[in-house]
């Protein structure tokens, strides 16, 4: 799939895991799934958007092997809530 430019934008919350900085840009790869916008993975943090809102969670220390299995799951929502949610944080 076509990865995609994606401007983070700034967010005010107490939520962990979302990206908080002024500004940062990522290249986010588009994928197919009805919860997931797009992904991106630099070899350690895993960054995930939803389609429900613009805001960038951040998952740091995720095994490249997580991220290739979730890149491969046929649902990629029941795989990130499995896998990766409520895991690293």
């Amino acid at each position: 799939m076509a990865k995609q430019a994606c401007r983070l934008s700034p967010v005010a919350s107490k939520q962990k895991n979302e990206t908080t900085s002024n500004v940062m840009y990522a290249t986010m790869i588009q994928v197919d799934s009805r919860s997931i916008r797009a992904v991106d993975y630099d070899g350690s943090n895993f960054f995930v958007q939803f389609h429900t809102s613009d805001t960038i969670y951040v998952h740091p220390n995720v095994p490249t092997s997580v991220f290739v299995e979730f890149m491969d799951a046929e649902s990629k929502g029941e795989y990130y809530n499995q896998h990766v949610r409520g895991r690293y944080r």
